[in-house]
């Protein structure tokens, strides 16, 4: 899978959950906000699927 098509899968999972993308688009979706808004998401939801958006930030 390339980065492109992990941000892909990443945004569309976490567009699911709702709060997750308005955090991060009031974050300004910057690599800083986006990993934290993944590592919370992982904490809550202890799940790892909100981490593959934080690879298309770096």
């Amino acid at each position: 899978m390339g980065i492109r098509e992990n941000w892909k899968y990443g945004y569309t999972s976490q567009k699911e959950w709702g709060w997750p993308v308005a955090i991060e688009i009031f974050c300004g979706g910057t690599a800083g906000g986006t990993y934290i808004i993944s590592t919370l998401s992982y904490l809550v939801f202890g799940g790892r699927i909100f981490l593959t958006g934080v690879y298309a930030s770096l």
